[in-house]
């Protein structure tokens, strides 16, 4: 999260969308900002609401959504490296099928206990709120936005652009049933995101 009250946005920290990146590169520009690893890094739209609630009634807030699938499997892809091998959230064990069907379950065991980008932008009445949201992996995205809305010239834009999935990830989710409950309601509301960019 980044809060600019100088330039009028507040940044909202969506997983698994360039969130570090993007902080990077407009740290400086803001008023305040989470610290890596506070609970309020990745705060959603529904708490930011909440808890900053005279911050989300003036500024315009800006944020990123990535499309479910590549979103879950970069979490899957996270949660396999080595150093968590040994740990209830690691994914090693199993394939990203498995790790879909398991998310999709009402309630998912640890390893697949994640979000799925789009449940970021709902307020408290599970509707997608009042924010400014940029698609993932579209050019021009939310850090050319930005950029202008403060008035500069980010040289370090081209290393926040995310590689487009791997042809690994294209065979991965050929394999996934697309039927479950949560699936479909997340790309339902995934589709009627009205994305500035786009």
């Amino acid at each position: 999260m980044l809060v600019s009250t100088t330039h009028d946005f507040a940044y909202l920290a969506n997983p698994k969308t360039g969130t570090t990146s993007f902080e990077t590169a407009f740290r400086k520009y803001a008023s305040f900002g989470s610290i890596a690893g506070s609970d309020s890094k990745h705060i959603s739209y529904k708490k930011f609401r909440r808890q900053f609630r005279f911050f989300a009634n003036k500024l315009e807030i800006v944020t990123c959504v990535r499309d479910p699938l590549e979103t879950l499997y970069s979490w899957f892809r996270y949660r396999q490296r080595p150093q968590i091998a040994s740990e209830e959230n690691s994914t090693q064990n199993v394939s990203f099928e498995e790790f879909v069907d398991e998310w999709a379950k009402e309630t998912p065991r640890p390893f697949a206990n994640v979000s799925s980008s789009v449940e970021f932008v709902l307020n408290s009445k599970g509707k997608i709120g009042d924010l400014t949201i940029f698609a993932h992996h579209i050019s021009p995205g939310i850090h050319d936005y930005v950029a202008q809305k403060i008035g500069v010239e980010i040289p370090e834009l081209e290393m926040n652009v995310s590689p487009r999935p791997s042809e690994s990830f294209e065979t991965a989710i050929a394999q996934i049933d697309r039927s479950a409950a949560r699936l479909v309601r997340t790309y339902d509301i995934y589709n009627s995101i009205n994305f500035a960019n786009r």
